[in-house]
C-alpha cells in the first residue's frame, strides 16, 4: 500500500502523449507502461489538470495537519466514490462525518482521501475511523491513516 505517495501535493510520475502532450495521465505504481499509456489516450486533460491541483491542494493540507492537527474519531454519516481510481484500484472517496472531538462538540465535517481497495468495508456510513482536523477552522479535515 503506497497511498501516502498519492496525495495531494505528492510529486508523481506521469505518462504523456509525445504527439500531444495535452495528454497526461498518472502512472500509478504496480502498473504497466500499456496500462498508463491507455489511460493517457483516455484521459480528459481539463478534467486531469483539475483532479491534480485539487490533490496538491489536499496534500498541502494534510501536511500541515499532520503536524498540528488534533486526532478524533469520526461517524462516517455518508461515503461516496468519486470514481478515481489511486495506484490500482483503490478509490478517490468523499466522506460527510460527525468529528467527535474531545475538546469541543461534536461537529460535521467533510473529508476526502483515498481508501485502500481492500479496506473500502471499513469507510462505509454507520462506522467510525480516525481523523484529524485543524483546532482552528473545522472544515479542515483529513483522514489518519497513521
Amino acid at each position: 500500500m503506497q497511498i501516502p505517495q498519492f496525495q495531494p501535493g505528492a510529486v508523481l510520475q506521469v505518462k504523456y502523449d509525445p504527439k500531444d502532450p495535452s495528454k497526461v495521465a498518472v502512472d500509478s505504481i504496480g502498473g504497466s507502461a500499456d496500462d498508463a499509456a491507455q489511460a493517457a489516450q483516455a484521459a480528459d486533460p481539463a478534467r486531469v489538470q483539475g483532479l491534480q491541483a485539487v490533490l496538491e491542494q489536499m496534500k498541502n493540507m494534510e501536511n500541515d495537519l499532520q503536524t498540528r492537527g488534533v486526532s478524533a474519531p469520526a461517524m462516517i454519516l455518508a461515503a461516496s466514490d468519486m470514481n478515481v481510481k489511486v495506484n490500482g484500484d483503490n478509490p478517490w472517496m468523499t466522506f460527510s462525518l460527525q468529528v467527535n472531538a474531545t475538546d469541543r462538540a461534536p461537529f460535521q465535517a467533510t473529508a476526502q482521501g483515498v481508501v485502500g481497495v481492500s479496506a473500502v468495508s471499513k469507510f462505509q456510513p454507520g462506522k467510525t475511523i480516525w481523523v484529524k482536523y485543524d483546532p482552528n477552522d473545522q472544515t479542515k479535515v483529513i483522514l489518519d491513516h497513521s
